[in-house]
Formats: C-alpha cells, sequence, structure tokens
C-alpha cells in the first residue's frame, strides 16, 4: 500500500496487527508492545494517518540520548538544537552506556525515532543495529566503514583551517591544546597537523598538549607550556571550553589575548562569544543539522550522514603578532 492513508483499519492491515492493537499503539499504551507501537506509530507517520489518536503520537518526538562526556560543549550544542527543532522529546542522559542499553533504547524509542549525541565508543554496536534493520541516527566523529547515519563537525577541517589562519595572519609559533585521546579530538589534532606543510612550517612537538579536555584541561595545557619555557604567539583550541580555560590562563600570566597570543576555538559557543575578549571560533550550521535530521526521522525520510561545513568567527581574541614566551602563565 502507498500514499496517504485515511483509514485506521487500512494502517492496521499495513503494519500487520488488529485494529484494535493499532488503536492502542497510537495511544501510546503500555498494552502494546514497544517495537509493534513504534512501527505502527512510523507508518502512520509516513502514509500522513492523521486520526485523532495519530495526532497527539505525532507531538511525541525523538528520543534524544545524551551519551557524550559532560564536558562536550559542541555535542550538548548539538542536543540544545534537537530539542529547539523537536519541539517535544524524550531527553535521555546516558553519558556511559554499552551495547545491549543503546540497543534496548533504539527499540524502545519514540516514534520520532532514536538519536544518539555522542558515539560513547559504540561504532560497531551501531552498524550492528543497522544490520538489524534499527532506523536511528548519531552526533560524533566521522569513522571508517561506518553504516550508521552519523551527523558531526568536520573537526579535521575546523583544526586545519584555524592553524592556517592564524599562519596567514603572521603567526609562527603555535600552540596546539586537545585531547587527541578521543576521535573527534584526534581528527582535529591531524587537521592542524597536515596545515603545517601549507603553511609552510615545521610542527614543533614541543607546542602540543595532546591530553587536555575541558575548562581545567585548557588552563593546564598553558601552565605546561609555559613549563618547558614555550615560545608561543597563538593558540589552537579543540573547542571553546578549552579555549576559555587557555584564556583565563593567559590573562593571569600577563599575556594579552587577541595581541600578544592569539587564540581560536571550536563550536562557537555563547560563553566564548561573551569572554573577554570574545572568543574566535570554529563554527558550523548545528541547527540546520538538527532541523534536518528531525524531519527525516519524524518523515521515514532518507537519513543521510554530514559533515558540517567549518566557518571561522573571528573575534577580538585573535590580533597582531608578538613572539613572547609563556613564562609564568598559570
Amino acid at each position: 500500500m502507498s500514499g496517504r492513508i485515511t483509514r485506521l483499519e487500512d494502517l492496521a492491515a499495513l503494519a500487520g496487527v488488529s485494529t484494535a492493537t493499532a488503536s492502542r499503539a497510537l495511544a501510546d499504551s503500555g498494552a502494546v508492545g514497544a517495537a509493534t507501537k513504534k512501527r505502527v506509530l512510523q507508518l502512520a507517520r509516513a502514509h500522513g494517518y492523521r486520526g485523532p489518536r495519530a495526532e497527539a503520537a505525532a507531538d511525541a518526538g525523538p528520543t534524544i540520548i545524551l551519551a557524550a562526556p559532560p564536558d562536550d560543549a559542541t555535542a550538548r550544542a548539538f542536543a540544545e538544537a534537537l530539542i529547539a527543532a523537536a519541539g517535544a522529546a524524550q531527553i535521555i542522559s546516558r553519558p556511559a552506556i554499552d551495547a545491549d542499553e543503546a540497543a534496548r533504547l533504539v527499540r524502545a524509542s519514540r516514534s520520532g525515532g532514536a538519536i544518539f549525541v555522542g558515539d560513547a565508543g559504540l561504532h560497531d554496536a551501531f552498524n550492528r543495529l543497522v544490520d538489524d534493520g534499527e532506523r536511528f541516527a548519531v552526533w560524533g566523529p566521522k569513522r571508517p566503514d561506518q553504516a550508521y547515519c552519523c551527523i558531526g563537525a568536520s573537526d579535521t577541517l575546523a583544526g586545519r583551517r584555524a592553524m592556517l589562519h592564524l599562519a596567514r595572519m603572521g603567526r609562527r609559533r603555535i600552540a596546539y591544546i586537545g585531547d587527541t585521546r578521543a576521535e573527534a579530538g584526534m581528527q582535529h589534532y591531524r587537521g592542524w597537523l597536515d596545515a603545517h606543510d601549507s603553511a609552510g612550517l615545521a610542527p614543533d612537538p614541543s607546542l602540543v598538549m595532546a591530553e587536555a579536555a575541558g575548562f581545567d584541561g585548557g588552563r593546564a595545557g598553558v601552565a605546561a607550556l609555559a613549563a618547558r619555557g614555550a615560545t608561543v604567539d597563538a593558540v589552537v583550541a579543540a573547542d571553546d571550553l578549552i579555549a576559555l580555560g587557555a584564556l583565563r590562563a593567559l590573562a593571569a600570566a600577563g599575556r594579552t589575548v587577541g595581541d600578544a597570543v592569539a587564540l581560536i576555538g571550536n563550536g562557537d559557543l555563547a560563553a566564548g562569544r561573551m569572554a573577554t575578549p570574545p572568543l574566535s571560533s570554529v563554527a558550523c550550521d548545528v541547527a540546520g543539522a538538527a532541523a534536518r535530521l528531525i524531519a527525516a526521522l519524524a518523515t521515514n525520510g532518507p537519513l543521510r550522514a554530514e559533515r558540517l561545513a567549518a566557518d571561522i568567527v573571528i573575534r577580538e581574541s585573535c590580533g597582531g603578532a608578538d613572539q613572547a614566551g609563556l613564562s609564568g602563565a598559570a
């Protein structure tokens, strides 16, 4: 059967259930199994069924599973964009989640589908769920052999663009602060590293702080560079929280951010825009991506993997060159 369905009997037949079961599924009755309920609701959406109970079910929205670490500010920003785009959603926080629980959450998700914000190291488990015919999407880094729909920032491009922008400004001692233990952090670092050839610069391992996460990691990264006696005139941070920590440490050390040291973050968080000085950052259209994903899940449309374009937003944390070192940084 194709096209619009106007009768409950036809919807039930398409779902392979009785009319009574279809009615209970649309009413979100606990007497109907999660898989059956999900199938009926998705078919109702896909075929435009607009009975009174389907109208109520249409407001259920997606199930959003927060599987990213609490300090992953970019993932949190995408979650907020999803919630805004959905209007109504079931929010489940699972920063530590295993394959069995992920499968259970997908199969019990609302009619609007399941969206994982953060991949929680479940790449293989997600591929198995696709093989089982489950429908869901993930916000996270691009990985090899990714069979599931994954949307996320182009971390490699973000790192590369930040590095090249600073090099074009005349900065030559460009440090990197991030966490390369995480896949997204490693990809961002590779972008910073690969950009050196285009900039005519040689990478300096002494300028890399590769295990820095969150605000405190940014502060500690600046302190460690100072302890090494590093000469730095710019910093690329893997995300805005790290950049804000670095900004605080640089200010405490008497370094003028935007003049003595240029600083670029990643994610364009509101906190960075309100910092003193306002933080330059690499931004992507998370709101647009969230809206497209919500629409595709709600209508049974195709789920398309997407790497979002990375655009540098220049603010006052980028400025004139200065070759002074970081000695005395906190």
